[in-house]
């Protein structure tokens, strides 16, 4: 007598094709889940990793003070405006005579985005900057971020 095989379950074939859909966009969602959560831990390291850390911040903190205007651009570099400002305010009490100076404390507050402080500034050290080779970079800040100001119109 011949042995008979129990029939085998067939689904139908709309089904199989749903379950395969099914599957195939599982994967997908998976897939693009994880690229997501990678992107948004390569953001957040990127974002860790351009801040100083705390020995960073001891090391400006100790920075010689003979080289003033590196300590100035480091301040800059990691925001710290109002430390910038403070020591070339403090190197302009040194040096009145310095345009140099009183355009770099300009340039810190035209990056920092403080109009108030600009013009103040500007107000301050007008004359000096007009006879200088500042005059346009100052007065090319000056327009952008004070765009209302008639000063920097004429320019």
């Amino acid at each position: 007598m011949p042995q008979t095989c129990a029939p085998m379950l067939r689904l139908p074939d709309v089904l199989v094709q749903a379950l395969i859909v099914f599957i195939v966009g599982v994967a997908v969602g998976f897939v693009l889940g994880v690229v997501l959560m990678l992107r948004r831990h390569r953001k957040r390291q990127k974002r860790l990793d351009s801040q100083p850390t705390s020995g960073e911040v001891a090391d400006i903190a100790r920075e010689d003070t003979g080289d003033q205007r590196e300590a100035v651009d480091r301040r800059m570099a990691h925001g710290a405006y109002d430390a910038a400002a403070e020591i070339v305010t403090s190197e302009i009490a040194k040096n009145p005579s310095d345009v140099q100076l009183k355009a770099k404390l300009l340039e810190i507050y035209f990056v920092w985005g403080s109009e108030e402080k600009f013009l103040a500034a500007f107000r301050e050290y007008e004359g000096d900057i007009r006879r200088s080779r500042y005059w346009q970079q100052v007065s090319t800040m000056g327009s952008q971020l004070c765009p209302n100001e008639p000063v920097f119109e004429e320019s």
